[in-house]
């Protein structure tokens, strides 16, 4: 038998979002909520799946397989993931009978809703590591090897797991962990096969934050099919739009690297400010009314705060020097009925346990 454990932090996007996919620079942070995943081989059994939360009990792989109709549509989503991921790392879908544990608990509420900390981008990192540690184990008799470079890898991810449709900072930030300025591939040098360049940064020690859940799950698939379509639709105001907007991501990230801490914070709630004009935009709502009361809770506190992510709904993060003012606003945000954490960021990207 033979067995391996891995995990992998959730993320956040500070800032970037939408102009990260115009080659634009991005923050991505990596938080201390993690996806666990657990993979026995054994000759033995049947292969089996446990996928908490989104099952309680294991789950037949066969059964799973030919007869999708009997689960959810989650499950049968992660099940296509499974397959597709293993595949593109050489496995059929695995090479031997196996067990898998994968738990994301840390990244969904209580009701089972995701928080939109990068559930699916861990799960996608998880997976692909260890079917390398499956490839590995086939030519040395079981001894564990250093998965792929973390470009070459992120590469590969973001061509099978995105498509190349996204711009792949979740999947950087999840591989690399702590901060990350991110620039996506193709945006490089405009060559189809461009890999992504990113750098780690640190987060400064004088910097505190509290992540909001609003209560109501996106889909940035859905965001991202209006933003396209918006820039068919309107080029020349397209153009000018994100050229505004990532030039003030740039600002922003050139701050934080100068430790100018106030022009950084103005800057956050300005970038987050400019998303709410996107909404009549792109016709979906990016900053809703739940992050639009946010921000008024934040702005009477003198706290920086902004969506993190594609908007929507999801989650949106709070920013200040002042933890004081961070942990009194906690209170209000219960009194919305909306959930607080405190940010607590994880230096360690994709771990092999």
């Amino acid at each position: 038998m033979i067995a391996w454990q891995a995990s992998a932090p959730g993320k956040l996007v500070v800032v970037g979002e939408y102009a990260v996919l115009e080659g634009h620079r991005a923050l991505g942070l990596a938080i201390n909520r993690r996806a666990h995943a657990r993979l026995t081989l054994d000759h033995n059994t049947a292969s089996q799946l446990h996928l908490q939360p989104l099952s309680n009990q294991p789950i037949d792989w066969s059964d799973a397989l030919h007869h999708p109709s009997a689960f959810s549509a989650e499950i049968n989503e992660a099940l296509e993931m499974i397959e597709s991921i293993w595949r593109a790392w050489g496995q059929s879908p695995c090479p031997r009978s196996f067990f898998l544990e994968i738990n994301t608990s840390e990244l969904f509420d209580e009701l089972g809703s995701k928080l939109g900390m990068g559930s699916s981008a861990a799960v996608a990192v998880l997976l692909s590591g260890l079917a390398q540690q499956m490839g590995s184990s086939s030519q040395d008799s079981g001894d564990a090897q250093q998965p792929l470079d973390l470009r070459a890898w992120h590469h590969r991810l973001w061509r099978v797991h995105q498509r190349g449709q996204g711009s792949g900072l979740d999947l950087a930030t999840i591989l690399v962990g702590g901060l990350i300025a991110y620039t996506q591939p193709r945006s490089v040098d405009g060559a189809p096969d461009a890999m992504a360049e990113w750098s780690s940064l640190m987060w400064p020690k004088s910097l505190y934050g509290r992540i909001v859940w609003t209560g109501k799950s996106a889909s940035t698939a859905d965001m991202l099919v209006a933003y396209r379509a918006w820039k068919a639709r309107a080029p020349e105001a397209f153009a000018a739009f994100m050229k505004a907007l990532g030039q003030c991501a740039d600002a922003v990230i050139d701050a934080l690297t100068m430790g100018d801490m106030e022009a950084f914070l103005e800057g956050f709630t300005d970038y987050g400010a400019r998303m709410g004009t996107m909404g009549g935009l792109i016709e979906r709502s990016v900053v809703t009314p739940a992050h639009k009361a946010l921000a008024q809770l934040a702005t009477a506190e003198r706290v920086g705060y902004k969506p993190s992510g594609a908007g929507g709904g999801d989650i949106g993060l709070m920013l200040s020097q002042d933890p004081d003012r961070l942990a009194h606003l906690a209170g209000e945000i219960e009194a919305l009925g909306m959930m607080s954490i405190e940010l607590k960021v994880d230096a360690d990207g994709w771990r092999l346990e």
